[in-house]
């Protein structure tokens, strides 16, 4: 049995409009479009945090805590202190221009990642 978790670490959530023909759904990565407003995310662009819901015009964006996400490539994503975006898919992949996440789970062949916003 594995007694290990980060889930609810830290955990914070922020409730914003949902940008007018955005198709964002739940587990999307977003970022802010205008103010108090979010929009899916752009490869290789800013994340401000992941989708946690959507109702209607409002959109749950998870801004800290633990998330667990689909692994893109797993080149440069190593644990410790490690810049992270997204590509196309939504999948995390490494950067060098990206905010420094905490890494604490990586698992190449499973294609998952886990990091602390």
């Amino acid at each position: 049995m594995n007694k290990i978790s980060f889930e609810g670490y830290n955990e914070n959530s922020l409730t914003f409009n949902k940008a007018e023909g955005s198709a964002i759904k739940k587990g999307d990565f977003v970022a802010v479009s205008a103010n108090g407003t979010v929009t899916v995310a752009a490869a290789n662009g800013d994340i401000i945090g992941y989708c946690a819901d959507v109702d209607g015009d409002y959109v749950t964006v998870q801004t800290q805590g633990y998330i667990k996400a689909t692994l893109g490539s797993g080149d440069g994503v190593a644990l410790g202190y490690t810049s992270l975006t997204i590509n196309a898919n939504q999948e995390i992949i490494s950067s060098t221009t990206a905010r420094k996440v905490l890494v604490v789970d990586v698992d190449i062949p499973g294609r998952t990642v886990g990091f602390i916003l």
